[in-house]
């Protein structure tokens, strides 16, 4: 299974918060034989999280997780 994964949060691209969140998913997804084949980090605007599925959906995963702090 190919798994992509896409983070959404200006905190994490400012620094001021640490994706910790990927890591743990990463590795879940690992542990269970999938196969991470592409993230992106997008901030917290609705056209850049389109592009960024787009962007990770042209790897054709199986499934995909979005992940962020918080909800503007």
């Amino acid at each position: 299974m190919r798994v992509a994964l896409l983070v959404v949060g200006d905190e994490i691209l400012d620094g001021s918060t640490t994706d910790s969140n990927s890591g743990w998913v990463c590795r879940q997804a690992s542990g269970r034989g999938a196969s991470v084949v592409r993230t992106a980090v997008v901030p917290d605007d609705p056209r850049e999280i389109a592009q960024g599925l787009d962007f990770l959906l042209q790897t054709e995963p199986a499934w995909w997780s979005h992940s962020g702090d918080s909800a503007r």
